[in-house]
């Protein structure tokens, strides 16, 4: 049994129509139909999932038959003469190693599904008992999740950003972080993907957008800061139909200056709906709000699309970042990153600097603007005001940069 779950589906309801959609799921259904075998068969079962039954317990004949499945979503979707785009995530259980009755084997595939789908760029996974594990404590976590949503058991920490140059203070960087009720510190890889998977990103966005633009609009009222605070926002909240307006609305309440927000988003976004994310992007450039790419270098997105989406910034990945000083590869990556990005007229942004040398690698090498342990642990916002306004002129000797606080 393949259960097969389709990846973006929902923003093209939420920014086209349910009219539209429907259109989508027929062509979906169709080269679904066309890229199985004759003996084998394919019926929906919610809004953007089907179950396929595969007369075969083969793996590698189950995996073949996911393969063309989603190769047959390749290619967009032509509706109302708009090319759409969806992706799929497949989850494959076995009878009867998996489960005698029908229940148990869609439960089986939904879990595996499940695992596809909260994986790096994993779009078919085969179910195994310890999945259902995992699964259990998933569906656990994202229950308390929903109630430390409720009951805002979340804080950020920031991590300053830092003028190369003159060692300046020259931005933030808002990071979530969960203690729950029981003073537990829970990491953000944990529960960010889950948060994911299970519809919670759209409310926890909107919590950390509120909160930094009110922390950043204290730090500039008081006179302890003056640099804009980067939030980084997930594909599905970006593309929602309405992300611009409620980021405007949240600088509005906060009376936070919209220079000193910026949206970071991963490159991969840029690959979703290219038509929607180009015109977020030129909204939020006309609304005075920056834009930056984060982790650049790790993703696929073409120099075509960096270009069309006016970002202010490219961050570097700290992959590339850490073995810098001796390692000739990332070295020529490095360089060709702030290559294009100057040429583009971009300024970059190193993350992860960890050491001395690769911060004076970088600065030599024209690297605008950097933030990692050696400069700075992100701080919960009481102890960053602290260190701030220990510093007589907010610069930064490495000696005396601000700690991680427990």
């Amino acid at each position: 049994m393949l259960y097969i779950d389709l990846d973006g589906f929902k923003q093209i309801n939420d920014n086209y129509s349910h009219t539209i959609g429907d259109k989508v799921l027929t062509q979906v259904a169709e080269r679904f139909r066309a890229s199985l075998r004759e003996n084998d068969s394919l019926g929906r079962i919610g809004g953007d999932e089907f179950i396929a039954l595969i007369t075969s317990s083969d793996e590698l004949t189950l995996q073949a038959v996911s393969h063309r499945l989603l190769h047959s979503l390749e290619d967009p979707f032509l509706i109302n003469d708009m090319p759409l785009r969806v992706s799929a995530s497949i989850g494959i259980s076995l009878y009867p190693q998996h489960g005698e009755t029908s229940d148990a084997l869609v439960s089986a595939a939904d879990i595996a599904m499940y695992q596809a789908k909260s994986s790096d760029r994993m779009q078919t996974c085969l179910f195994d008992q310890e999945m259902r594990k995992k699964s259990e404590y998933v569906f656990q976590l994202s229950t308390r999740l929903r109630e430390a949503i409720q009951k805002e058991e979340f804080e950020l920490h920031y991590q300053l950003q830092f003028d190369l140059q003159s060692r300046a203070p020259c931005g933030l960087e808002a990071l979530i972080r969960w203690r729950d009720h029981s003073g537990t510190l829970i990491a953000p890889n944990e529960f960010l993907p889950i948060a994911q998977t299970y519809g919670l990103m759209p409310e926890l966005t909107r919590w950390v957008l509120d909160k930094a633009c009110q922390d950043n609009a204290r730090l500039i009222e008081e006179g302890v800061l003056d640099v804009p605070v980067a939030v980084n926002i997930s594909a599905s909240s970006f593309c929602s139909y309405d992300f611009v307006q409620t980021v405007t609305n949240l600088c509005d309440a906060a009376r936070l200056p919209t220079n000193r927000l910026e949206i970071e988003i991963i490159e991969d976004v840029a690959m979703h709906n290219l038509e929607l994310v180009t015109e977020h992007a030129r909204a939020l450039n006309h609304a005075g709000i920056s834009l930056s790419m984060d982790d650049f270098g790790t993703g696929y997105s073409s120099l075509s699309r960096l270009r069309g989406l006016h970002f202010h910034k490219l961050k570097i990945d700290r992959s590339f970042v850490k073995e810098l000083s001796d390692n000739t590869s990332d070295q020529a990556i490095v360089r060709a990153i702030l290559g294009i990005a100057h040429a583009l007229d971009m300024q970059v942004v190193a993350e992860g600097i960890e050491t001395q040398a690769q911060l004076e690698w970088l600065r030599d090498k024209g690297c605008e603007q950097g933030q990692g342990f050696w400069l700075a642990h992100p701080l919960p916002l009481g102890a960053l005001i602290e260190w701030l306004q220990s510093q007589p002129r907010h610069t930064m000797p490495c000696s005396q940069a601000p700690r991680k606080v427990h």
